[in-house]
């Protein structure tokens, strides 16, 4: 088996109680199945509470009005008194999270955890990964299709290659990975029929080499994506919208965009701060979670304009509120990686946009054309 990483996944550690926040309120905590058999053979002290707050039938953590009852002064009881094997895989793990396609197994921080959100964007680096062969093997159940799998991880490599080349305006660089991987989407086609797959490499070196040329095809393409002042400030109030059409799932969210839209009352949309090297990370970060996941549903160009979508909500938030990148970030990602429903929401809603939604995604994300 295959397994990778980011390489500052091994920095992690908790903040326990110097947390700015909490993972222990507002999440639903199913419990796994050994964890709950050894509950039940509980006998010391903790026995009780256990009983009191633990359903058994279902597995589920009772939370005690939103708070997990075994959280005092910003610790966990259970891990305090018992140590970290007295706590449930979802609890001992998190942020950590995996992934499984097939022999791969892809580990990443969830950037939900304030201390993982703050690891990413404080690096000034190119974000890095590492792969490594275990003797893990795949469970039966996690079979893919492996030649396509093959194919989107060197998607993938392009893709996280051209995000980093800061000798390109950043722009310019998110631009190059949705115009490529749509102009890769047409050619993977579906499970029962991928005839097209071997035209791939020559896509990837054309974007990776058509963008390190200032005076290239590429970019004067997508320079024609450009809008006007106006009509980038509208297509952006579009896309914002979204996020009103999301089921609150973190306690934060409401008060974050009732905030935004008092902001925007008072002085209306403002001129954006420009794009920073946290947005580098925050792209990579999210094409390198999403892109092999095309290989269950075969929509790379939506995976890529779901990575896009989330610089441009960000960084819009970020100009609106009073409030750090890393502070808006998490919030954010709870509301979505905590939430199938939300995310499976915005991907349907990108998805239905099709081609004008593609251009209307690049016209937010470039400059406005020269003083319109």
């Amino acid at each position: 088996m295959i397994v990778r990483y980011p390489r500052y996944f091994s920095e992690f550690s908790c903040l326990a109680s110097r947390c700015p926040d909490t993972c222990c309120q507002g999440w639903a905590i199913q419990i796994d199945k050994r964890t709950l058999k050894r509950y039940k053979s509980e006998s010391g002290s903790l026995k009780k509470k256990l009983s009191q707050w633990v359903d058994f039938q279902t597995g589920n953590l009772k939370f005690q009005d939103g708070v997990c009852p075994f959280l005092e002064q910003g610790l966990c009881s259970l891990q305090r008194e018992c140590g970290e094997q007295m706590l449930c895989r979802t609890c001992r793990t998190y942020p950590r999270h995996a992934e499984e396609y097939g022999a791969r197994r892809e580990y990443s921080l969830s950037l939900s955890c304030p201390e993982a959100a703050r690891l990413l964007l404080c690096r000034t680096a190119p974000i890095e990964f590492a792969e490594k062969e275990t003797s893990g093997r795949a469970r039966p159940e996690e079979e893919v299709e492996e030649p396509f799998l093959h194919m989107l991880t060197e998607i993938r490599r392009t893709a996280l290659k051209i995000s980093q080349n800061r000798e390109v305006a950043f722009e310019y660089r998110i631009c190059a990975v949705l115009a490529m991987c749509r102009d890769i989407q047409s050619r993977t086609g579906r499970f029962e029929c991928r005839l097209r797959l071997f035209e791939i490499p020559d896509i990837l070196d054309k974007y990776e080499s058509g963008l390190t040329n200032q005076t290239s095809i590429l970019l004067k393409k997508m320079a024609q994506c450009r809008l006007t002042k106006k009509e980038k400030q509208r297509q952006i109030s579009k896309w914002m919208d979204i996020l009103f059409e999301f089921r609150p799932a973190e306690r934060h969210w409401d008060g974050m965009l009732l905030q935004m839209l008092e902001k925007i009352r008072q002085t209306g949309w403002e001129e954006d701060t420009g794009w920073t090297i946290e947005y580098e990370h925050v792209l990579v970060s999210y094409l390198d979670l999403y892109l092999p996941g095309a290989v269950y549903d075969d929509d790379l160009l939506t995976k890529a304009e779901l990575a896009v979508f989330h610089c441009l909500v960000l960084r819009n938030l970020e100009t609106c509120l009073e409030k750090t990148l890393p502070e808006i970030l998490f919030i954010y990602a709870r509301e979505l990686e905590h939430s199938q429903e939300n995310l499976e929401h915005l991907e349907k809603r990108l998805a239905m946009e099709g081609k004008r939604g593609f251009l209307d995604l690049m016209g937010c994300v470039l400059p406005p054309v020269h003083g319109c």
